[in-house]
C-alpha cells in the first residue's frame, strides 16, 4: 500500500492520506489488486508485422470513396475506389490513384 501511495501522489502531485486510499481500495474492490505478488518475469516483446527489407513485401490496397460519386457520362454516376501499393519494409507509398472499379485495366499499372 505503501507503493501504491507514492506511485498515486507521484501522478497526482499532491500527499494523499492513507486512510482515505485504504477507504478507496475498499469502496472500489481493488483488494485484489494490491494482494497480488508482483510479477518478476520480463515482459515478452512479440512485433506486430514482423520485419521485411524494403522491396521485399509490397502490399496493395483498395477502398471505396462513398461519400461523393462521379459522373460517368451516361447519366449515372459511381463510387470511385482508392488503389494504394505500399512497402511494408521502408513504409513507403508506391502508389495511390483514384479509379473507376478495381476491376479497370489501369489499375493494375498502379
Amino acid at each position: 500500500m505503501v507503493n501504491l501511495k507514492k506511485i498515486v501522489e507521484r501522478e497526482l502531485g499532491r500527499t494523499i492520506n492513507i486512510r482515505t486510499l485504504y477507504a478507496l481500495v475498499g469502496k472500489h474492490d481493488l483488494k485484489k489488486y494490491l494482494e497480488a505478488e508482483d510479477s518478476t518475469d520480463e515482459p515478452s516483446v512479440k512485433l506486430v508485422y514482423p520485419v521485411f527489407e524494403p522491396y521485399e513485401l509490397i502490399q496493395i490496397d483498395g477502398a471505396w470513396i462513398r461519400y461523393f460519386k462521379i459522373a460517368d457520362g451516361n447519366g449515372g454516376h459511381y463510387s470511385p475506389v482508392v488503389i494504394t501499393a505500399l512497402d511494408t519494409g521502408s513504409r513507403y507509398i508506391l502508389c495511390s490513384m483514384i479509379f473507376q472499379s478495381e476491376s479497370l485495366g489501369a489499375a493494375a499499372d498502379c
